[in-house]
């Protein structure tokens, strides 16, 4: 699906007030390195930092107000902005969200609980939405090359997207017996093909998942390594996943108040 419409970018969209508050910390703070605070109205499930480091994306599910939910906040002007304002969060509550480059061109990617949507960052135009097989979706990740999204569901599937090849599925796996809370590519998939997924089951699954240069050739994906070490609290298991920048380490962090890293 491919839309023309405009869903935000103009100057007079962005506000220093009313979405959020900026606070400067006091002096003993700043010595000990913090900045800037950036008050929000309710909790925040997830923040994603902008490549050039200047644009934050922050998502607040539980905010009461509809322009609240979804905000992208701009460091060295200090304003706010938010791309949907009429924003329902109970039909379709947002899972992630993520900053992504394709070429010359910056997208925003929204996660749902039933699709996902890719925005262009300046114009904010809807350029792509995939639906997933399950309406359940827990998380994303893209990957490095642009054209390959990972959706992890709550129905325990972790699905691969070739978006140059359909808007359907190229790989849906089924390792986990529980709920995936997360999914991720590695930031260098040139020299670390791999990638990863854990849920509520306590596993962290880790496969190798290497992308051809030519388009006519399918991703090649192979299951490597179950780790197990984690305890399921309250029926939930590993929440969070970060892989090493440099290096095919990963780290897992869960419910049972543990944070592991996995070496090779």
């Amino acid at each position: 699906t491919v839309s023309t419409q405009s869903t935000w970018g103009r100057p007079t969209d962005w506000t220093k007030r009313h979405l959020v508050t900026w606070k400067y910390p006091v002096r003993k703070l700043r010595a000990a390195g913090l900045l800037l605070r950036i008050v929000h109205h309710t909790g925040i499930r997830q923040v994603a930092v902008h490549s050039k480091g200047d644009y934050i994306a922050s998502v607040c599910p539980n905010d009461p107000v509809k322009r609240r939910v979804v905000l992208i906040l701009q460091l060295s002007r200090q304003r706010a902005l938010s791309p949907f304002p009429r924003f329902n969060r109970f039909r379709d509550p947002v899972s992630c969200i993520a900053f992504h480059s394709l070429g010359k061109q910056n997208y925003l990617a929204l996660c749902m609980r039933r699709h996902l949507r890719l925005y262009t960052l300046v114009e904010g135009q809807l350029v792509k939405k995939i639906r997933g097989t399950v309406d359940a979706l827990s998380n994303m990740s893209i990957h490095q090359g642009g054209n390959h999204i990972l959706l992890s569901s709550f129905d325990g599937d972790v699905m691969w997207f070739d978006l140059d090849m359909s808007e359907r599925p190229f790989k849906k796996l089924t390792t986990h017996k529980a709920a995936v809370q997360t999914v991720r590519f590695h930031p260098q998939p040139e020299v670390y093909p791999l990638f990863a997924s854990a849920g509520d089951d306590g596993q962290v699954h880790v496969f190798h998942g290497s992308v051809q240069d030519d388009y006519t050739s399918q991703p090649q994906i192979v299951p490597l390594k179950i780790l197990k070490g984690h305890q399921v609290v309250g029926h939930v298991g590993v929440t969070t996943l970060a892989w090493h920048p440099t290096l095919p380490w990963i780290f897992s962090g869960a419910t049972d108040g543990t944070v592991r890293c996995w070496t090779e």
